[in-house]
């Protein structure tokens, strides 16, 4: 569940940045070069459309990352997602008094200040890119971590090889086969061996481990007769 929330929310916020990016590079440069006329007249459907994806990626990633924190993972995860849920606050106290003098009918798109509202805009709106980028770079980092430590985790070395250090470990400790082959009291045990570890519960009866030597988690609720 963790890792699908996860997931979801590094979906989100790259889908975010890619686009607010595209905007910054690619889209408002392009439309300011047709001249204040053509671009205020482009700028209003645009606004709209993007309104409705911005809303809906920044408020999935902040959900997403939320419950990737809820399900165990750090809480680096919700920085991330409040981080990119704040360009909506931005955009409705900064940006917003400048979309309304572009979408204002009264606006002369011929004029001069048609040209500087459109500047001041994609200013603005690069921050706006910025910010998202910014959230998507803790996301990646903390997918690439937890890649990391899982990969860490499932390369470990085979239990054979690693036999000296798992039996000399501060948790557990070695006893010999008891002679009624049973551990008394509410307890987990391991036994080693050279295809891997069995998990038993105790007590039970240990079938075919004659001259095995048998790994006992220490608990207060082990009793060794």
């Amino acid at each position: 569940m963790g890792q699908i929330a996860e997931f979801v929310a590094v979906l989100a916020c790259g889908l975010f940045t890619g686009a607010a990016v595209y905007v910054s590079l690619v889209e408002h440069p392009a439309r300011t070069e047709c001249g204040g006329e053509i671009a205020t007249v482009e700028f209003a459907p645009s606004y709209h459309r993007g309104t409705i994806l911005q809303v809906t990626l920044a408020a999935v990633c902040l959900l997403s990352s939320s419950a990737a924190w809820l399900a165990g993972a750090t809480l680096w995860w919700v920085v991330a997602g409040v981080l990119q849920v704040s360009v909506i606050p931005f955009t409705l106290i900064v940006i917003l008094p400048t979309n309304k003098q572009l979408l204002s009918p009264t606006l002369d798109k011929r004029s001069a200040q048609t040209g500087q509202l459109l500047a001041r805009w994609g200013v603005l709106h690069a921050v706006r890119s910025a910010l998202s980028a910014l959230a998507l770079f803790y996301c990646c980092i903390f997918s690439f971590s937890l890649s990391l430590n899982g990969a860490m985790l499932s390369d470990a070395p085979p239990r054979k090889a690693n036999r000296s250090g798992f039996l000399e470990s501060d948790r557990i400790r070695t006893l010999d086969l008891p002679q009624d082959r049973r551990l008394h009291g509410n307890c987990k045990i391991y036994r080693v061996r050279n295809d891997g570890r069995d998990n038993c519960q105790c007590p039970q009866r240990l079938q075919g481990v004659s001259g095995s030597r048998i790994g006992v988690l220490q608990s207060p609720e082990c009793r060794y007769p």
